[in-house]
């Protein structure tokens, strides 16, 4: 039962359990404070998640002001069950929301990440055992293993096999490039994440040892150059960032030849799509509310906002708008069982442009193994970010960039012959 609420005086608090109204910054659907206890200098508070929810999809807000109806979020009670706040100020009023459908976090079911009949198998690199590597079966529980947005470094073989429509359809929100069937020739591997800061500082550090913060965030401020040592893709071997990950695995594997490189555009999109032709790689599309136009305000389609958020961090404006990178793997995976191809970080490829943004270049081969387009301007950006549109996120939208922007992100790929089985 909830406990009543009750007034108190001066210095101390006054808790209010969630109810229906709330202002600008709560969002979410309303659940009851369970429990509140008072004294001199502290509130307590606790509650347990409503059905279908985890604690870790709670939000609570606090605000001293209802009259200007002005929330804040209490990050210290972001994923607890409980918190004990300083009764600082003559009032506060606390309100307590479930996070939107589609938010995330999701909740993890072991064995249904992979369900993609062209993924191999799965291959990590032990970022603290000397770079060794493992192989694993194809279906292999990546987000069961707590290290694998820090230590551990996952990656999918995917298998060439088959054409795939490659790119938007003529006129779809402005595109002039059609869509070409591409065809693979050679397998290839492919991060089960973008690349975290935590990997990104560790790699970097190479082959000094190193004790980075553990970050899983997907690492931002990236550039092409800084990368592969050069953004031409002629470059046979690349050197920089990707250079250092492939000497230590070579060294820590007995000379195990892995060549590390961003993806081609044509990499990138068909394992994002893993099967799919929708917009977005859980199959939903994209143009869905009555005028056949993605809303920039709102109200919004409940529906097809919830679908997206399934699988993307991007920049809905019925929230507030995020700052910053989020950590991997709290959306559900494609069929690949690749987290975040959709939102979080723009993530680079190997095909280059001679302008940057999303003007249209034409595909000039059918064969997605090599880059299609060799300028030396540019790079290819895939998948839109945290603070970008769902059109810019989904699975056929092209864009390129040549500065280090906070949004810009990236995603191994490797090829070379298989690991072998253990």
């Amino acid at each position: 039962m909830r406990t009543p609420i009750r007034p108190l005086l001066a210095a101390t608090a006054i808790a209010f359990a969630a109810f229906s109204a709330y202002g600008q910054t709560p969002t979410g659907d309303p659940v009851a404070i369970t429990n509140i206890t008072v004294d001199a200098s502290t509130v307590s508070l606790a509650w347990e998640a409503p059905p279908g929810k985890s604690v870790g999809d709670l939000k609570l807000y606090e605000s001293t002001n209802l009259t200007e109806n002005v929330w804040t979020e209490v990050a210290a009670a972001k994923n607890l069950g409980d918190v004990t706040l300083a009764a600082t100020v003559p009032m506060k009023f606390f309100r307590l929301y479930a996070a939107k459908a589609g938010d995330g976090p999701f909740p993890y079911t072991p064995g249904t990440e992979v369900t993609w009949d062209k993924v191999d198998h799965t291959i990590l690199i032990n970022l603290t055992n000397s770079f060794k590597v493992t192989r694993y079966p194809a279906n292999h529980d990546v987000k069961a293993d707590p290290a694998s947005g820090t230590h551990h470094l996952y990656l999918r073989r995917i298998k060439a096999s088959g054409a795939f429509n490659m790119g938007l359809a003529i006129g779809d929100m402005g595109n002039n490039v059609a869509p070409k069937s591409i065809t693979l020739t050679k397998d290839y591997y492919i991060g089960v994440y973008a690349v975290t800061a935590y990997q990104h500082a560790k790699i970097d550090a190479y082959p000094a040892a190193s004790s980075p913060a553990l970050n899983t965030a997907a690492v931002g401020g990236m550039i092409g150059t800084t990368l592969r040592g050069s953004v031409a893709p002629s470059v046979p071997t690349p050197a920089g960032w990707l250079k250092k990950l492939e000497d230590a695995v070579k060294d820590g594997n007995d000379g195990l030849a892995l060549q590390f490189d961003l993806p081609t555009e044509a990499q990138w999109e068909y394992a994002c799509r893993a099967g799919t032709t929708g917009s977005f790689n859980n199959s939903h599309e994209y143009m869905e509310d009555n005028n056949g136009m993605f809303p920039t305000s709102p109200p919004f389609n409940a529906t097809w906002t919830n679908r997206i958020g399934e699988v993307a961090f991007w920049a809905r404006v019925d929230t507030v708008s995020r700052t910053a990178a989020e950590p991997v793997g709290q959306k559900k995976p494609n069929r690949a069982g690749m987290y975040d191809c959709h939102g979080n970080v723009w993530e680079y490829c190997l095909d280059t442009r001679a302008s940057a943004g999303n003007a249209g270049i034409s595909y000039t081969s059918n064969i997605g193994d090599t880059p299609m387009n060799t300028s030396t301007v540019t790079t290819s950006l895939r998948g839109g970010s945290y603070n970008t549109t769902a059109e810019e996120s989904r699975s056929g939208f092209r864009y390129s960039g040549s500065t280090a922007r906070a949004n810009y992100g990236f995603r191994l790929c490797a090829k070379g012959v298989a690991v072998a089985e253990p």
